[in-house]
């Protein structure tokens, strides 16, 4: 049984970094400046860093490419609310 489960959990692992490699590879050469037109100008250094948080992260970002987001979302905390008050 933990055989059968060991390989179902390296089967999504693998899954999940492949698909996550493929996005990975369009969204730094072209995703991300859409995302953040500052990035339209990112090294090749800088497209090297953020390439395994895009693996780790693809669904988040294949979301908000589809969802058209062009800017991160405000944090709203109490720290942040309270200052607005004032």
């Amino acid at each position: 049984m933990a055989l059968i489960l060991a390989r179902v959990l390296a089967a999504v692992f693998a899954g999940w970094v492949t698909i996550g490699v493929v996005f990975a590879l369009y969204y730094v050469t072209r995703g991300v400046a859409r995302v953040c037109p500052e990035a339209r100008e990112g090294s090749v250094g800088f497209r090297v860093l953020i390439f395994p948080a895009t693996v780790a992260l693809w669904p988040v970002l294949l979301w908000r490419s589809a969802r058209g987001q062009s800017a991160a979302p405000t944090e709203h905390n109490g720290h942040r609310d309270h200052g607005a008050q004032s």
